[in-house]
């Protein structure tokens, strides 16, 4: 495979179960590594390394899961022998290993020896090592001997490097990082007007600037932020869904009648994409508004790292390369999640609410005409049908209340 290009979705049995590739990975980085067999030396000395630097790659966002043409019993037993190398890995094995003794998932994704490709039963898979970007890019591509194990501090090196790389603006675009540079040691180098300015590699980067704070705003937030903030974009992120499907018993309803508000869900399509704006948040004024947005979507919301796409201009020179943000997501499995309703049901429910924050069709409705202000070219239809099912649901009541104020004049006349 090539760099850049989309690494296939895939379903695997693996030693923690059945996966969905996409669905497993969310918005995390991966590493994918495959190794020739269990039960040899170097697999395992390898395989064992990775399992207890796992904290090291979860810090970056990272998962680990590898793969091998063995049998899923084969791995299973094998999980045995790397525990043994490794006697202060407790409890489970951190991550999978993939089965795929019928070689179609190694052929795939090019881990084949050439030499053995098309000999079904002596086919081995090669030491390669994928690294795999949440927009399921292939970003690095390692191809070992079988001889040789893999170094897992080049691969963290690598990682950190790529994440530096997207989360840099396009004023202060990383080109490189130096050779043998380490955590925090080490040097990347920037081009600015023409200059090279050169940078420690840091540990983690959110956003444009690793030391200021970017969110995601795709409700409310996007046409009041009610945090300061130095710098505004209007674009997009992807592989989720916007849903009326989060309940509102302070905003925008109360306990006993509870509102609906938006949330995200993953979406089967990777190439799905939510609008909203991305606020960049001064280092000074970071810690006080993560306190105050985490209060105010404490009602079953949590937060995640995703990539955004800034909107690009005419002049393409312009734009902004996508850059790591935080955004507040409501999973399925938060106690104020409503459920998958239907427009009409999620329509009658808004017509009726409200809240702290106003009624929950201001909600809809702002929400609406904000989406048409930002991304005019953007149809959201579940946003678009809701809003024209609640319009429907309020101009029959005032229908109904003319109706009736008519049936009262009528009758004391």
């Amino acid at each position: 495979m090539k760099l850049n290009t989309i690494v296939p979705n895939f379903e695997a049995q693996t030693t923690q179960g059945i996966i969905n590739f996409y669905d497993w990975q969310k918005d995390s980085w991966v590493v994918l590594s495959s190794h020739p067999a269990d039960f040899t030396p170097v697999c395992t000395t390898e395989l064992g390394r990775f399992a207890t630097h796992m904290q090291h790659f979860v810090k970056r966002n990272a998962k680990l899961i590898a793969l091998s043409v063995d049998t899923l019993e084969d791995h299973v037993e094998y999980l045995n022998d790397i525990k043994n190398y490794c006697p202060n890995l407790k409890g489970d094995f951190p991550y999978p290993i993939i089965a795929d003794p019928d070689r179609n998932l190694a052929v795939k994704l090019d881990m084949i020896d050439e030499e053995t490709k098309y000999m079904k039963e002596n086919a081995v898979t090669v030491r390669a090592l994928y690294i795999i970007s949440p927009d399921h890019r292939l970003r690095l591509s390692m191809i070992y001997p079988n001889s040789t194990g893999r170094n897992i501090d080049e691969v963290l090196r690598v990682i950190d490097s790529l994440q530096l790389f997207d989360g840099t603006s396009k004023n202060e675009k990383v080109v490189s990082v130096s050779s043998d540079s380490k955590q925090g040691s080490g040097r990347t180098e920037s081009h600015t007007k023409g200059s090279t300015i050169y940078k420690p590699i840091v540990e983690s980067t959110c956003g444009a600037n690793s030391r200021s704070l970017w969110i995601f705003g795709y409700g409310s937030l996007i046409w009041k932020a009610d945090f300061p903030y130095e710098r505004k974009l209007i674009g997009h992120i992807k592989g989720f869904i916007r849903r009326f499907y989060q309940k509102s018993s302070d905003h925008r309803g109360v306990p006993s009648k509870p509102g609906r508000v938006v949330t995200l869900l993953a979406s089967h399509d990777p190439q799905d994409e939510v609008w909203g704006c991305a606020y960049k948040i001064s280092p000074e004024d970071a810690e006080s508004v993560s306190q105050h947005l985490d209060y105010r979507e404490r009602e079953g919301y949590t937060k995640r790292e995703v990539l955004f796409y800034p909107k690009t201009e005419e002049d393409d020179s312009k734009s902004e390369p996508p850059f790591r943000l935080s955004i507040y997501v409501g999973s399925e499995d938060n106690p104020d999640f409503a459920g998958f309703e239907d427009v009409i049901t999620i329509a009658e429910h808004v017509a009726e609410c409200s809240g702290g924050s106003g009624s929950n069709a201001e909600y809809v409705y702002k929400l609406a005409d904000s989406m048409r202000s930002i991304a005019p070219e953007v149809n959201d239809e579940h946003l678009f049908e809701l809003e024209d099912a609640v319009r429907k649901i309020e101009d029959l009541k005032l229908q109904k209340t003319w109706i009736g104020r008519y049936e009262r004049e009528i009758k004391y006349c």
